[in-house]
């Protein structure tokens, strides 16, 4: 394919454009990251819904919006201080959510309910859930005595998005030099296991660049924490590229002119990022 400079352009200047908003949000303070999440999750359901439609279904847009924003909510009042810590009422919070989408479901006169009421019950956890978890990857201590009292520390989240990009970058020139070796082609037909593995490795040695940049945890956890995001992240590229084939569109959105959509971009963080999260504790306290 011939080299393309306005193609090369567009693609450079939404690159650049992207990484500065990206980190500039999730860098500057807690109510930014939470701003950030907020947009990621209303544009990510838009993109899922239009993917839902392209598959013949219906999903309640209106109620997986609400739904969304309110559990944004909880996420964001857990994270501001202790006292928000209401397990229990997040978990009756998930009962109500499930019913309400079934009393949708009976109001349903289309002949796909079981499909409208899947996707909207996936639009939640594939795209709500984990974006809402960036915001639980980050340290953030008020004191209601004053704000100066305030921390907020964005290491892990900020070394994982390092993960991610690192291991994408070295995944493609690895695969492109020395990939023959299909992973799934019916799914993602440029992924081979030569540039898989070639990801991993240039992720992992990347750890003592996340232990120099970060410190918090030893070498040895932040090549586990590596392995993870590698790992995962593959997974999520994977199960995004898996909708797409399904859908049969190419991209998820055009947001990012020449990058596609939100989650063309974020597929392997929203795999990532909880799974760091849920072994966070144990590679800190282990490794």
């Amino acid at each position: 394919m011939p080299f393309d400079l306005p193609t090369f352009f567009k693609r450079s200047g939404t690159s650049v454009l992207f990484v500065a908003v990206l980190l500039t949000s999730v860098t500057f303070c807690i109510y930014s990251l939470a701003a950030l999440v907020l947009t990621l999750i209303i544009i990510g359901l838009f993109e899922f819904y239009n993917i839902s439609k392209h598959m013949g279904a219906a999903p309640y847009k209106g109620l997986g919006y609400t739904l969304s924003v309110l559990i944004f909510a909880l996420f964001f009042l857990f994270l501001l201080n202790d006292i928000f810590r209401l397990m229990q009422l997040g978990y009756i919070f998930c009962l109500i959510s499930i019913l309400s989408i079934f009393i949708f479901a009976i109001f349903d006169k289309t002949q796909q309910v079981f499909q409208n009421v899947s996707f909207t019950i996936l639009s939640i956890l594939y795209v709500t859930l984990p974006f809402c978890t960036f915001l639980l990857l980050v340290d953030y201590h008020y004191a209601f005595l004053g704000p100066s009292e305030a921390t907020y520390d964005y290491s892990y989240l900020l070394a994982i998005i390092f993960y991610i990009w690192i291991n994408d970058t070295g995944a493609y020139l690895v695969g492109s030099l020395f990939g023959k070796h299909k992973i799934l082609p019916r799914i993602s037909p440029g992924k081979t296991w030569e540039g898989c593995i070639g990801g991993l490795i240039f992720t992992i040695l990347s750890a003592f660049l996340m232990e120099y940049l970060f410190g918090k945890s030893s070498i040895t956890a932040w090549m586990l924490l590596a392995l993870i995001a590698s790992v995962t992240g593959t997974l999520g590229d994977l199960v995004e590229s898996m909708f797409k084939r399904l859908a049969g569109i190419k991209d998820s959105g055009n947001l990012l002119p020449g990058h596609g959509g939100v989650l063309d971009r974020f597929d392997s963080l929203i795999f990532a990022v909880p799974f760091v999260y849920l072994v966070l504790p144990l590679v800190k306290l282990y490794a």
